[in-house]
């Protein structure tokens, strides 16, 4: 979408340069864009089988005093390539998987007089499918290279200055490498400009298309523009919020820096610039076993932007990613002066012990299916996932867990909202949580993935903490990856909430999401099974996707229902999701995902949220050992409770294949017959 008032305003104003520089002298030193693999098998499909393995190219020159500087194009590089002139090395390709342009500067004499050779080539012993070229050599300096001059203010509704986001591409579409302009105040990276005021960078001259950007909420501006050299323009970006979140702060619950966590490339002052540029309310601090104030960091930085726009932008909270062998875990908020969480454990019931001495009110699980230190959480060989039951007996020392990880996407996209309903049916009644786990400016964007939690959003520089904190870890959320689903059970209990029973239950879902944004699919759960579900036209571009209100018939025990809506996620450059960060597939389909959180309704009428597991274990009590009394008594059960009396028939070692439980399963109901059967699977590949 293009802005009409940016449309006038990007009237160039040329007249600033009194004499148009003369361009600087190139030479192509190879045109395509070649798909190279380092090593085998091929890493994602949508890449060829064959590959080489490296570029080698072979140019002629004359012999140069001056300094020269080589630019190429990268996509999709995850890992180390290196790349020589003439057999040394002199840079690396920059590991960012976004399609996008770089530069090598070169002192004079770099090069031989007649015959050179670049080479590109990676040592790593993991396939890494990349591709690069487009390779030109510039004579001059990388300031006589950056000749054009573009200066950019972003403006809200009310024409008051907003901080943003903004994305600059190349004719190419890719991403184009900028210089800030003296004096400005923003955090960059290759095509990518973090304000928070007024912005100058300089380009060379060529064709450009601008985004502005801030985060999911927001509308895209964009303007083309044709830049001659030493040309010096002047634009505006208007945006406008388009997501309806009245009522709902936006929560990024896992940020990182370089600064405290040592990797990744933000420091401390680049991510308070893109946590205001992506519109995050709520940011919790959340480096590697370390307690981090923004505080003082804050103040240092308003006072070079001479504004206090960063300050009302959000309310930052101090967290800690307790880092150990055996999982992840972010609790807040936690005090910067604390002493950390002791991080060396042998268990969960020790990750539980210290990190209740510490007493933070939320934990949560972060990427259970990540493998750190060899050691994955919800790896199936040790957890249940349809049943929510880990097999090491261990105790669960969280109240949360993240469904969506932005910056660590699932082959399987889904596979951990599924994860988080098998939990909620095992008697967890935990926190869906969307998180970025940002460690960069820009190769993971921060909020991506975030959380919007139920508390009064008016002032975000005043947020009241605590009250957050208490609404998140009571479930009053709803996850978002680009879409925003929303739930509501008899026109006023949402997520978190304890809805009366009623042998029909009216439920209510929207799907929500930016005009950039498009939604194509959105289902509806009752205690993790699929009930209800419909295709949405993802062409559409208004802001509210879908709406459907569902009668549905209950039991006369508690339930949950849960809805997740998904849409296509191609062809967004200011907002490209990241590859899988361990795929189990070289297949992946990039999606936008909206989770809502959990309702329940009080089947029982005893006024409080009973599981599956609980009503699992009281059939087992009641039947006292007699197989066809469980049978007769899962009648009156949904297909959770199935799942979990033969789970817990499982652990205490019945034999699920043996011939009575064969026998006493011809007179069951289908759904239990399946419940056994999935768990039956689901046990083959535990390790005893």
């Amino acid at each position: 979408m293009i802005n009409a008032l940016a449309k006038r305003i990007i009237t160039l104003l040329v007249a600033v340069v009194s004499m148009i520089s003369p361009a600087v002298a190139q030479q192509t030193l190879y045109e395509p864009f070649l798909h190279l693999r380092n090593a085998n098998p091929r890493e994602w499909s949508e890449f060829s089988q064959e590959a080489d393995k490296e570029l080698k190219v072979t140019f002629q020159r004359k012999r140069i005093t001056t300094p020269t500087v080589i630019e190429l194009r990268q996509y999709d590089v995850k890992l180390q390539w290196s790349v020589y002139l003439n057999g040394k090395k002199i840079s690396t390709l920059i590991q960012d998987e976004h399609d996008q342009t770089s530069y090598i500067a070169l002192p004079p004499s770099s090069l031989r007089k007649g015959k050179n050779e670049l080479l590109i080539s990676s040592t790593e012993a993991v396939a890494d499918d990349i591709r690069v070229g487009q390779i030109r050599l510039h004579e001059g300096t990388l300031n006589d290279l950056m000749t054009a001059t573009i200066n950019v203010h972003v403006v809200d509704e009310n024409d008051s200055i907003l901080p943003c986001k903004l994305t600059i591409l190349n004719s190419n579409r890719s991403l184009q490498p900028i210089q800030l302009s003296p004096g400005y105040i923003a955090a960059t990276r290759t095509g990518n400009i973090y304000a928070a005021s007024p912005t100058s960078f300089r380009l060379p001259p060529g064709n450009y298309t601008l985004y502005a950007t801030r985060g999911f909420e927001y509308s895209v501006d964009s303007m083309k523009v044709n830049l001659p050299p030493g040309q010096n323009i002047s634009g505006q970006f208007q945006l406008s919020r388009e997501v309806n979140t009245d009522g709902w702060i936006s929560c990024d619950t896992h940020v990182h820096t370089n600064t405290y966590s040592h990797h990744g490339d933000a420091t401390l002052s680049e991510r308070l610039l893109s946590i205001a540029g992506e519109g995050i309310e709520l940011p919790i601090m959340t480096d590697h076993n370390i307690n981090v104030d923004v505080k003082d960091t804050l103040q240092s930085l308003q006072s070079k932007l001479q504004s206090q726009i960063l300050s009302r932008s959000f309310t930052a909270v101090t967290g800690d990613e307790l880092t150990t062998s055996l999982g992840h875990f972010n609790v807040f908020k936690t005090n910067p002066g604390d002493k950390v969480i002791d991080h060396k454990v042998t268990s969960w019931d020790d990750v539980d012990k210290n990190i209740k001495a510490v007493n933070p009110k939320a934990i949560i699980l972060n990427h259970a299916r990540d493998d750190h230190s060899d050691f994955i959480p919800f790896d199936s060989s040790h957890h249940i996932s349809i049943a929510g039951m880990n097999t090491n007996n261990w105790t669960f020392p969280a109240n949360a867990m993240e469904v969506i990880n932005s910056g660590s996407q699932q082959s399987h996209p889904l596979q951990l909202f599924h994860d988080w309903m098998g939990m909620l049916n095992g008697g967890h009644i935990i926190t869906p949580v969307g998180s970025s786990d940002s460690h960069d400016v820009t190769r993971f964007l921060v909020g991506q993935g975030r959380t919007y939690i139920k508390v009064d959003d008016k002032r975000p520089s005043k947020i009241n903490v605590d009250q957050a904190i208490d609404q998140f870890v009571a479930g009053r959320v709803m996850v978002s990856c680009g879409l925003l689903t929303k739930i509501v059970v008899n026109d006023q209990y949402g997520p978190g909430d304890l809805a009366p029973y009623g042998k029909q239950i009216r439920v209510t879902v929207e799907v929500w999401g930016p005009t950039w944004i498009g939604a194509d699919h959105v289902a509806l759960y009752m205690n993790g099974t699929e009930i209800k579900q419909s295709e949405i036209d993802s062409r559409i571009k208004t802001p509210l996707k879908w709406r459907e209100t569902y009668s549905i018939n209950t039991s006369a025990h508690d339930v949950f229902f849960a809805a997740i809506a998904t849409g296509p996620a191609t062809h967004i450059p200011f907002w490209s999701l990241s590859k899988p960060y361990q795929p189990v597939s070289e297949e992946w389909t990039p999606t936008v995902m909206g989770v809502s959180g959990a309702v329940w309704v009080d089947g029982d009428h005893n006024g409080i949220k009973n599981t599956a597991r609980e009503y699992a274990e009281k059939v087992l009590k009641d039947s006292k050992g007699k197989l066809s009394k469980v049978i007769k008594k899962l009648d009156k059960y949904d297909a959770s409770v199935a799942v979990q009396v033969a789970a817990l028939m499982w652990k205490r070692g019945d034999d699920l294949k043996g011939r009575e439980v064969s026998d006493g399963l011809k007179e069951a109901k289908n759904e239990v017959r399946d419940a056994f059967e999935s768990v039956m699977l689901s046990t083959s590949v535990v390790k005893h």
